[in-house]
């Protein structure tokens, strides 16, 4: 049955964006495709429990509406299936202030979603996306930034059930001012309490590239939302502007990166001291489309493995491209 709800995922002329959600608000818990189709037509596309990061239990399945491809941001929302019956969906409902034209709001969402794929199964922060996310919100206004943000983050918590962390550490790359410490839980490697010293905690930007160098470890309840952060932090901030430039070889602006840490945090949570193994992922994350990363072998490495993994890259030819804002071989090829 499945796949014949796959096969049955066509590309269609969306409803509108108003007209999506007025039919959103007819929806009931229970409902079945059928009556769900006869609401919101044929999804563009449907998400099944092989699709890495999404949570989505074993006889689940996800439709998602306002795609451009399969894994793409779902711009308009999502209906989630269980044992073929709804169990939740997901829309742009509640007004949010400040947000682009809906051309510019789905070119936006597009731009910053994290899509769920391989890489999820093994990086919890992927760096590549940062930068491309970060990019593209550095060219909006304070307050179109904040807006898609939000937007953002209410899709994609549709579709995930702690996802706030994530855009509140790419508020840090985009916005400059105060960035007192989210309630997301107990996170290792505290800052100073003066925020001067670590703005963009818990991320380090070394030589244009976002390190995340802290652990976040959910206690019971609910984190607290880029949403509310904004509400409450977000009055004095103003935008970043400029391009991430990562250096040609970003090995050595992880080396530096690790130096900077251990130099510069005064009191580092032993349990969670650096070591280059402990932080590795990031780097991996980073150029994987360069070079072969095996899923088993990013948890912890030793310096002989990251001493292979640079001469891997350096054979490759790897380098930063600025128009592609992506790693690639000496011929300019990479792999997604």
């Amino acid at each position: 049955m499945l796949a014949a709800l796959i096969a049955f995922a066509t590309v269609q002329a969306p409803l509108s964006r108003e007209a999506f959600n007025r039919q959103c608000e007819k929806l009931e818990r229970g409902m079945t495709p059928s009556q769900v189709e006869s609401l919101l037509g044929k999804p563009d596309d449907i998400l099944t429990k092989a699709d890495s990061r999404i949570r989505i239990w074993q006889d689940g399945y996800i439709w998602c509406y306002g795609t451009d491809g399969h894994l793409s941001m779902p711009t308009l929302g999502i209906v989630r299936f269980n044992e073929g019956k709804v169990e939740s969906s997901g829309s742009l409902r509640w007004p949010i202030p400040n947000l682009p034209g809906d051309r510019e709001l789905r070119r936006g969402l597009r731009a910053i979603y994290l899509t769920p794929s391989r890489i999820n199964r093994w990086v919890l922060y992927d760096p590549l996306w940062a930068i491309h996310a970060a990019t593209y919100l550095r060219s909006l206004s304070k307050e179109e930034a904040i807006a898609v943000l939000v937007a953002a983050e209410r899709l994609d918590g549709a579709l995930e059930e702690d996802n706030s962390s994530r855009f509140i550490q790419l508020a840090t790359l985009v916005f400059d001012g105060p960035m007192p410490l989210p309630m997301v839980g107990v996170l290792s490697n505290y800052p100073s309490q003066d925020p001067r010293e670590w703005p963009t905690f818990p991320l380090r930007i070394v030589d244009d590239v976002p390190f995340l160098f802290a652990h976040v470890v959910m206690l019971g309840g609910q984190g607290e939302s880029f949403e509310r952060y904004a509400k409450r932090a977000g009055k004095d901030w103003k935008i970043r502007r400029g391009k991430l430039a990562p250096p040609r070889d970003p090995f050595l602006a992880f080396e530096h990166a690790m130096r900077v840490f251990v130099d510069k945090e005064p009191k580092p949570n032993f349990q969670f001291s650096p070591k280059y193994g402990d932080h590795f992922a990031n780097i991996l994350a980073l150029v994987r489309e360069v070079i072969p990363v095996p899923e088993d072998e990013v948890d912890w490495l030793s310096a002989e493995d990251y001493a292979k993994y640079h001469e891997a890259f350096l054979k490759a030819g790897g380098h930063w491209d600025a128009r592609l804002r992506r790693y690639v071989r000496g011929d300019g090829t990479w792999t997604p």
